[in-house]
């Protein structure tokens, strides 16, 4: 793929991006956001599943965000 999805179990960069970084790429997908067109938006989903799905990535890394 072009670009290359984003590793999410990558420490290093994901603890770079911050929690409401990815809650607002996730509702409303990448060309909203500044990224890549192909990040389909999930805005059916709920608040609670958007979160739930946060706090999946952020497991996949084993970090937090750290500014």
């Amino acid at each position: 793929l072009t670009p290359k999805p984003r590793k999410l179990s990558d420490k290093a960069i994901m603890s770079k991006i911050s929690d409401d970084q990815i809650l607002k790429i996730l509702k409303a997908g990448g060309a909203a956001t500044g990224k890549s067109p192909l990040m389909p938006a999930f805005a059916h989903l709920t608040d609670a599943q958007t979160k739930a799905l946060l706090a999946h990535i952020r497991g996949l890394c084993g970090c937090s965000f750290k500014p």
